[in-house]
Formats: structure tokens, C-alpha cells, sequence
């Protein structure tokens, strides 16, 4: 009875979970990928995971800490959390939204979000003290994506979101796609990682606001 019950599990497990086959395992002495070696010699494998419905996974393991510094769809869409060089953390564990809803549910639209506007008694949220300004956050905080930059390809992104009177920046999605999937993925990372350390205000009082902003992606020749 108990043998008919375990074989009645596997048998269900192989028919309800996708099948994965790992393939194409390429092993590499140096975080750049230009040093192949055996797996005895290797600090970094390089692997391909394709699914039954087609999907294909590419990742880049750094072995001795078992981490991932590279995880991308073959659409060249980045996903999980990468431990990237020098241990840099890049979480791009989220769904990647898109809308072309303008702002709704009578939250004030701002067209610059981080400028203060002493005509309308606006004060902008504020960063951390270690930025200047949200253009210095994105200067030292975005990454160009690899696939984006290893096949040559530049854009322009604007993000759609919220600001709540508590500071947070929510309902983050892309409003005008860079047509890279790439792209648009690290815009939306990058805006999900801000910290802000005091909420907009209109007239003295925190408030909500609704605003889109832009973030290109330039190839310098």
C-alpha cells in the first residue's frame, strides 16, 4: 500500500511541476567570464535553465559563496535578488508593471517631483543626506542592465508612481517602456530602492502626490 502511495506522488509531482533541464554549464576563473577552466579550477559557473513551456534562464553563480550575480529571462528581463561586483545587492525580485492610467482619485499631480515650488507652496520629499539631489541618486545608484549594455541598447524609460504623506513611494510602474525589458526593469528597481526621509508637503501639510519621471539609458560611445 505504501509503495502504490509513493508511486501515486511521484506521479503527480512529474505531471503538476514544470520540468527544468540545466544545460550548456560553462565554468570560469574570473568575475568577467574571459577564463575558461575545469570545474576543479572555477570561481564562477555560467548556466542555462530551460523549462518545459520554453522559457529560458540564464544565471551566473559566484561558487564558493554559492550566490547569483546575474539571473535574466532570455527576453533579457533581470529577476531575483544578484549579489553583484563587490557584493552589491540588486533586488530585482518584482513584477515588472506597466500603465497608461493617468492620475486618478483626486491625488495632486506634480510635474517635479523633487523640486520645491513656492508658487503653489510645495516642498518636495527629501533623500537621504549622503544625495544632493534625486539626479545624484540616480548617477550613483542605477546600473546600466548587462543585457542592455552587451547588445548595444540605449532608452529612455518614465516611471509613473506615487508619494504618500508618509514618504513612500508606491504604485510604481512604467508609463512609457524604453522597449527593452532590461531597461525598464532597473528604472523600476532603482525608484523602489529610494528612501526618503521626509514626505512632499503642500502648505505645511504631508500629502499625497501622483507624478511620472524619466530615466535615460545612453551607450557613451
Amino acid at each position: 500500500m505504501n509503495k502504490i502511495t509513493i508511486f501515486s506522488l511521484l506521479i503527480s509531482l512529474f505531471f503538476c511541476s514544470p520540468t527544468f533541464a540545466q544545460t550548456d554549464s560553462i565554468y570560469y576563473k574570473d568575475i568577467y567570464l574571459s577564463k575558461k577552466c575545469s570545474i576543479s579550477k572555477a570561481n564562477y559557473v555560467s548556466f542555462v535553465t530551460r523549462s518545459a513551456d520554453g522559457q529560458t534562464v540564464h544565471e551566473i553563480k559566484q561558487i564558493k559563496k554559492d550566490v547569483t550575480i546575474q539571473k535574466e529571462l532570455n527576453t533579457g528581463e533581470p529577476i531575483g535578488v544578484w549579489h553583484y561586483r563587490n557584493d552589491k545587492i540588486l533586488d530585482f525580485d518584482f513584477t515588472l508593471n506597466y500603465t497608461d492610467t493617468a492620475c486618478t482619485g483626486g491625488i495632486t499631480t506634480i510635474d517635479k517631483p523633487f523640486e520645491n515650488n513656492s508658487l503653489s507652496n510645495y516642498v518636495a520629499p527629501v533623500l537621504d543626506k549622503q544625495f544632493e539631489n534625486i539626479m545624484d541618486f540616480l548617477a550613483k545608484n542605477t546600473i546600466y542592465p548587462v543585457y542592455a549594455r552587451e547588445n548595444g541598447i540605449s532608452g529612455k524609460v518614465i516611471l509613473h508612481f506615487v508619494v504618500t504623506p508618509k514618504g513612500e513611494i508606491q504604485n510604481i510602474a512604467v508609463k512609457n517602456s524604453s522597449g527593452d525589458f532590461s531597461l525598464d526593469k532597473e528604472a523600476m528597481r532603482v525608484f523602489k530602492s529610494i528612501k526618503l526621509s521626509s514626505p512632499p508637503m503642500i502648505d505645511g501639510k504631508p500629502v499625497s502626490i501622483c507624478t511620472s519621471m524619466p530615466i535615460t539609458y545612453k551607450i557613451q560611445s
